[in-house]
């Protein structure tokens, strides 16, 4: 008996049959079926489809045979993976490679083999597909094409057996690097993230919703969360839970946390159901984030705003605004009382403020306006109104206009005097518009805060949750390598030439006039003096410039800052 070859390529061979993770799988139809149409192709008692692997040939499938598995040594399956071909032999005993073979002169006492191989794509031989006989016999020409193309039909399907263990594995590491970059995001994230059960039981907090609440991840779990809202604000935080569960639809509140000492906290809170893929509710995540604040600011805004109305009655002052995008107008009350308009039937417009302006100054007016717009001169006039009964006012009017970065005109904020008693007045006119002044400076310079800090919770709140577009960057300041994410040098506007970039290439992107602040306040940072969550601007390769906010966890080891 002469034992089978061993082929060239053996090792890469068997790392290949490794890749198709079949040895020793349970039967399944589909294999099953192919080899019971080898027998019925070919005549034969027994068809198998054997996988040959170091020490051995294992059958996947098979008919009229109890064995599951042979040594190799003797395997009449290891010659047709050796020659890599069809081998047909007719009559075992005929052939000296076989004629004393263990499998020959006892059961199943083989008397006819066929083998076609079972080659991959990369040509590697992983087995056969094989039928036997007990008598000595041919088969045709179509026969063995016939088997032939059975082999085909197995290898495709050990081919899409192995993609899908490929795609599965690749989801696999797919989830395990969303999981350690959600980790990451959550550590980072400048708002609280929360999950819940279908009953409204923590089971997840971060450390920035710890912060905000005043609360340990151990005292949040289960209902614990619940102790640490304001008691006037349990039974509407209950309410909104309940509606928004019924209709289906995003939790979102305003709410506050009130801490042991009587602290209170603000929050914006806002959360959406989870489900499976089954359709089936898992439970919510959400986030929380800080407004107390804002809260702050809109207290003292309403204040202000209380105030500023009273000296506008007091003084004949009104204040408008105008969003040019819109055509949507503001008129505070003392300017419909000087232009004895009632708030309640007439709704503020550009076109109804110069429907009272006197004819012979429209004009005049409108173009003074226009002016200042496309010029940006400074819009000061005196003109006069004509009321319904024919009496004339003078007023004096002057306005500021924001503009986009591109030049365009979005917003006009202005003041209107009554000025008809100009005599009396003069001095109280001073008064007052140097009063004005410094008081529309100080709304509008709050009313971008305001808007500066809203834009930036949004911004905030929607990189944490959707995570997609937040830049990721690790500074390791031995060497001063930086290593970026995708998302990192799309921001920066850098290809990515496949190894770490260095400290120097952002420090040069810094604008001009941001470089000084922003690097003094990374040198606080690595110190230790404060957070590195300065907000500045760079400026790409391809000349724009962008505005950055950046926020990062300096990490020391007893050296320093790493």
């Amino acid at each position: 008996m002469k034992g089978p070859d061993i082929p060239a390529n053996e090792l890469e061979r068997l790392a290949a049959l490794q890749q198709y993770q079949i040895l020793d799988t349970q039967p399944e139809p589909d294999y099953d079926d192919y080899v019971k149409i080898a027998t019925q192709v070919c005549s034969t008692p027994i068809a198998l489809i054997s996988l040959v692997d170091d020490q051995r040939q294992w059958f996947k499938a098979k008919v009229g045979l109890e064995l599951s598995e042979t040594p190799r040594n003797i395997s009449f399956c290891g010659h047709t993976v050796a020659q890599g071909s069809t081998l047909v032999i007719s009559d075992t005993r005929k052939d000296p490679r076989f004629a004393d073979n263990p499998l020959v002169l006892s059961e199943p006492k083989i008397r006819f083999y066929a083998g076609v191989p079972l080659i991959t794509p990369e040509s590697y031989v992983l087995g056969t597909l094989c039928v036997i006989d007990q008598r000595p016999r041919a088969l045709s020409n179509t026969q063995i094409q016939q088997l032939e193309l059975l082999g085909n039909l197995i290898i495709n399907q050990l081919e899409l057996r192995r993609k899908q263990y490929a795609t599965q594995a690749l989801a696999a590491d797919v989830l395990r690097a969303s999981e350690r970059r959600y980790a990451t995001l959550a550590s980072l994230a400048p708002v609280g993230i929360f999950r819940t059960d279908v009953n409204g039981n923590c089971i997840y907090v971060n450390e920035r919703w710890c912060e905000i609440a005043g609360l340990t991840p151990e005292e949040a779990a289960g209902l614990g969360w619940q102790k640490g809202l304001h008691p006037d604000d349990r039974e509407s935080i209950g309410t909104e839970w309940y509606q928004s569960a019924q209709e289906n639809r995003p939790f979102q509140l305003e709410y506050r946390f009130q801490r042991a000492n009587g602290d209170t906290t603000w929050v914006y809170g806002q959360a959406t159901a989870e489900y499976d893929e089954a359709g089936t509710l898992l439970g919510y995540v959400g986030t929380i984030t800080d407004i107390s604040d804002r809260k702050q600011a809109e207290e003292n805004l309403q204040l202000m705003e209380e105030r500023l109305q009273e000296t506008q009655r007091i003084a004949h002052l009104g204040s408008w605004e105008l969003d040019l995008q819109t055509q949507t107008a503001f008129w505070s009350a003392e300017v419909f009382r000087l232009l004895e308009l009632d708030p309640k039937t007439v709704h503020p417009s550009y076109d109804l403020f110069l429907s009272v302006t006197h004819p012979d100054d429209r004009d005049r007016v409108n173009t003074a306006y226009q002016d200042h717009l496309r010029d940006r001169t400074p819009y000061r006039i005196v003109h006069r109104l004509l009321m319904p009964d024919g009496r004339i006012k003078y007023v004096q009017e002057q306005c500021e206009t924001v503009y986009a970065d591109n030049g365009t005109p979005m917003l006009s904020k202005g003041a209107i005097l009554d000025v008809t008693d100009l005599h009396e007045t003069q001095r109280a006119l001073q008064d007052l518009n140097a009063d004005l002044e410094n008081r529309v400076k100080s709304r509008t310079a709050q009313l971008e805060q305001r808007d500066t800090e809203l834009r930036s919770l949004n911004q905030r709140f929607h990189l944490a949750v959707t995570a997609a577009k937040l830049g990721i960057w690790d500074w390791r300041i031995s060497d001063a390598i930086l290593t970026w994410d995708d998302r990192m040098y799309e921001i920066y506007g850098v290809s990515h030439s496949g190894e770490p970039e260095s400290y120097q290439l952002w420090e040069q992107s810094l604008h001009p006039e941001d470089q000084e602040k922003t690097l003094a306040l990374l040198e606080a940072a690595l110190k230790g003096e404060q957070m590195f969550d300065p907000l500045f601007r760079i400026v790409r390769p391809d000349g724009q410039i962008r505005w950055i906010e950046a926020r990062a966890i300096v990490q020391h080891n007893a050296e320093g800052p790493t």
